[in-house]
């Protein structure tokens, strides 16, 4: 529509598709999908990316007018003062630390590695520390097989994942594919240390 009616385009990139192909279709599907996207994105006068990595990505795919959007995060909802004693005593923490997984369990957020991480901390850790899972999607069912001492809790509206996060310990995040991975920002505005993959945006 726009490049029919000589209108400037701007365009996002704020899905990392080449290594979604990859994990998705294997290897031979990368190639096509740079193409594709150099060849969509070419077409704008600008395309706005959330992260620095993510932008020098795009500039070697040949997208030079690539150009860093930013992310925030909002601290009326995100904030340490959302830290509740009583619902940590809901959930089973008391006195142990409570260490945090949120996201889309699915192949390309790195779900193996999430379920080897919490089952070797787990192993040292014992009950002194809850493991606990808020998400969904298509590795739901295989992340709640490998982790039967986590806390599964499924999707969770915006308030009561704030909550959670105020009320967690320590953040988890072993997701390579992110252009800019919103959860690492609410996790640390809700007052609580990462440990993320140091991959991607």
């Amino acid at each position: 529509f726009a490049l029919s009616r000589s209108l400037p385009l701007v365009t996002s990139f704020h899905t990392d598709f080449p290594r979604y192909a990859a994990r998705y279709l294997g290897s031979a599907a990368v190639g096509p999908t740079r193409r594709w996207l150099r060849r969509f994105h070419s077409a704008a006068v600008l395309t706005q990316t959330p992260s620095e990595r993510t932008r020098g990505e795009l500039v070697e795919l040949g997208i030079a007018h690539a150009s860093v959007w930013g992310r925030g995060v909002d601290t009326h909802w995100f904030s340490p003062a959302r830290r509740s004693e009583a619902r940590r005593e809901e959930l089973g923490v008391s006195d142990r630390s409570l260490v945090l997984h949120v996201g889309r369990l699915a192949v390309e957020k790195d779900v193996d590695t999430l379920v080897g991480a919490f089952r070797a901390a787990h192993s040292v850790l014992g009950d002194r520390a809850l493991f606990c899972v808020a998400g969904d999607g298509p590795r739901a069912r295989s992340v709640r097989r490998a982790l039967p001492f986590a806390r599964h809790l499924g999707f969770l509206d915006r308030g009561s994942l704030a909550g959670l996060y105020a009320d967690s310990d320590l953040f988890v995040f072993p997701s390579p594919t992110e252009t800019c991975g919103r959860v690492a920002l609410e996790a640390p505005a809700s007052g609580g240390p990462v440990v993320a993959a140091n991959a991607g945006g």
